[in-house]
């Protein structure tokens, strides 16, 4: 994961089918390409190149996706996700102790097959040990074969300027992306979406607390008086207590 400030992380998974979505430094080169290499050894020693990114540039972040097509159903693939052209070694995988991620496909459509998920919301690292719950969910990965992840809403907390590593609210293109780069480096997090397939959407927090469009036309949002009312209390920048349409923009943008 060196050469990924985040991801890999598994989504859009189907049964001939993945996306492998990751993040690359600031420090790499402009236009650099994401590639996907995938195999069915655990060591890699048979990997093929399955694909590669659009190039990475400043406007989206440098992140990527590489879309992953003509899979076998119900099969696990081994796969390495960095900015190399040339195939992965052994013992080089971003894993502890050199090891590969992987992920399974569906089984085909129509065939009925028990599985195991799991699902939740809300991740706000709050303290030092926040990431015990993605432990404890990997270890439930490889002790029940869970699937796949549901991730159902605020996968970021952009407004929790107590906890968001920014001290303020988010407003800034580069202030949402610097929320979802601290939340989604947390360690336990990472580990954990590179080997289980991730299905995510939004909630409010992505953007501000219970915020909401307030014309049919999208153009005006707001917060609750409540919320806005207590940031100025607490002596907050007055910006803090207005949502205007850019902000909304931004973290739409950055969440896409």
């Amino acid at each position: 994961m060196n050469e990924l400030s985040l991801g890999p992380i598994v989504g859009g998974l189907s049964h001939r089918g993945a996306f492998l979505w990751g993040k690359a430094r600031v420090d790499q080169t402009v236009g650099a390409r994401l590639h996907a290499w995938i195999g069915l050894m655990p060591d890699m020693s048979d990997a093929q190149l399955a694909g590669t990114s659009l190039p990475m540039i400043p406007q989206d972040g440098y992140a990527g996706v590489v879309p992953l097509d003509g899979l076998q159903a119900n099969t696990r693939y081994y796969y390495a996700l960095n900015l190399k052209s040339n195939p992965p070694a052994e013992g080089e995988g971003p894993l502890p102790g050199g090891l590969y991620p992987y992920f399974r496909t569906f089984p085909m459509p129509g065939e009925s097959v028990a599985f195991n998920f799991a699902f939740g919301s809300c991740f706000r690292p709050a303290e030092p040990n926040s990431g015990k719950i993605f432990r404890a969910l990997d270890a439930r990965r490889l002790a029940d074969d869970l699937r796949f992840v549901l991730m159902i809403g605020d996968q970021i907390y952009a407004d929790d300027f107590e906890h968001n590593a920014l001290g303020k609210v988010a407003e800034t293109l580069d202030e949402y992306r610097a929320v979802y780069q601290y939340v989604w480096g947390w360690p336990e997090l990472r580990h954990l979406l590179c080997n289980l397939p991730a299905f995510m959407t939004l909630d409010d927090h992505e953007v501000d607390d219970d915020w909401r469009w307030i014309d049919k036309n999208r153009r005006t949002a707001t917060i609750p008086w409540w919320d806005a009312l207590k940031r100025v209390l607490r002596g907050r920048p007055l910006v803090e207590a207005r949502l205007p349409l850019e902000r909304v923009q931004n973290a739409l943008q950055t969440c896409w």
